[in-house]
């Protein structure tokens, strides 16, 4: 796949916000279960934090570098930090920037077997997968901006005017009204290279006067609009404190020239449209519909199209399934203890389910799954409560039920 060395999968991961969208739908997936250690104890922020950058980085290149350091604690590293290379015994890492022992190459999307030492752009990860459809919605996206920036400003078509023409009898072109193209023109009169050059000359000097008058009139206008002080919100930088910020801005149009008005650019049908197919693209490209960051593709409601939802929502939850193996992985190599313990995701189910699955399961069972998702102890919830209301069978065979309802 030819890709332009400009810039890397990690750059474009930070370029487009649906990268991050996506990173973030997973986690937050794989967070609905907490992570705990099989002798007890609970994990903390780091582990958590371990696990957010496994599948960041595994959507980047396909593979994610990781080590336990001596100090116990789970470390990744950045793609700019190292290179690989394809060696018979497998793997080599060859750090370029940070400590340089310990590390160990989890790959999930291997490059093709000919490549020794392949680019970033060789392993099939969800960013290398997607990148023409990034490609495009950059350009895009690119096109909007400068579009808006275009109508932004004030923009001026010039031409040459049709009131620059011979004065008089002179040879000599210059612009200029009815009056002063007339026979008692100074050029018309005397002809010469010496009042040709008097004449630019007196006009020069009063082309640098008025420039220096739109100067005072304009600090003069700020001054008694704003009062000597900065406008309120004012975000624009400035070089020195002591700059007075410009209240308006002033365009020119050269002597001898007609100006016309550009037109605003215009926004076309389909831009909107072709925005919307290209990001629902990269998304699936990536595993995570539009529908798992709570966009809706059409106008219909998900109550109204429930198979459409439905699809959209096995796609994501196996996706998250998918990191959440790998996860599990790599966390039990990275933490597995001397005794056996390691790091484990505590039971549950995907977070679109777990509702619908908790009034099927026995009390004792569905308070630990209820437990897991909302993070509240399961010595919390009454069992009672999770039985559910007694069936039309179990009412009539009550020794309490009346018996003149019962032969109804």
């Amino acid at each position: 796949m030819q890709q332009t060395p400009k810039y890397t999968p990690k750059n474009l991961y930070q370029i487009l916000p649906e990268y991050c969208f996506a990173v973030d739908a997973i986690t937050a997936e794989l967070e609905r279960r907490a992570l705990k250690w099989t002798n007890g104890q609970t994990c903390g922020q780091e582990e958590i934090q371990f696990v957010r950058n496994i599948v960041r980085l595994v959507m980047i290149g396909g593979h994610v570098v990781w080590r336990t350091s001596r100090a116990g604690r789970l470390q990744v590293l950045e793609p700019e930090a190292y290179t690989l290379q394809r060696t018979t015994q497998g793997w080599k890492i060859n750090v370029v920037i940070g400590p340089n022992r310990g590390w160990k190459l989890f790959s999930v999307f291997e490059p093709p077997v000919h490549l020794q030492s392949p680019s970033w752009w060789d392993w099939p990860s969800p960013v290398v997968k997607s990148a023409p459809h990034a490609e495009r919605l950059v350009r895009v996206y690119d096109n909007w901006d400068r579009r808006d920036l275009h109508n932004s400003r004030h923009a001026v078509f010039c031409t040459i005017s049709n009131t620059l023409r011979p004065v008089g009898s002179s040879g000599f072109q210059w612009f200029g009204g009815a009056n002063q193209l007339s026979e008692d023109h100074p050029l018309s009169i005397r002809p010469n290279q010496g009042t040709f050059q008097e004449l630019l000359e007196r006009r020069t000097s009063a082309i640098r006067l008025l420039s220096d008058a739109t100067e005072e009139e304009r600090r003069l206008i700020f001054e008694r609009s704003h009062d000597g002080q900065d406008l309120p919100h004012d975000m624009r930088e400035r070089e020195a404190d002591d700059q007075t910020p410009v209240a308006h801005e002033e365009h020119i149009v050269t002597d001898g020239r007609d100006a016309k008005e550009s037109k605003v650019l215009q926004e076309t049908p389909s831009t909107r449209y072709a925005i919307e197919r290209l990001r629902q693209a990269l998304l699936l490209t990536l595993g995570v519909p539009a529908q798992a960051i709570g966009e809706s593709v059409n106008t219909e409601r998900s109550s109204a199209n429930q198979n459409q939802w439905g699809i959209a929502v096995r796609h994501f939850t196996a996706t998250a399934e998918f990191y959440r193996k790998l996860c599990s992985e790599i966390l039990k190599l990275a933490s597995l203890l001397p005794d056996g313990a390691h790091i484990e995701y505590a039971a549950g189910t995907p977070s679109f389910y777990v509702e619908t699955v908790s009034t099927l399961l026995l009390p004792k069972h569905a308070k630990r799954l209820l437990s897991n998702y909302y993070g509240v102890p399961a010595e919390h919830f009454d069992e009672r409560k999770l039985e559910g209301t007694p069936s039309q069978k179990d009412k009539i065979a009550s020794p309490t039920a009346d018996p003149k309802k019962m032969e109804l």
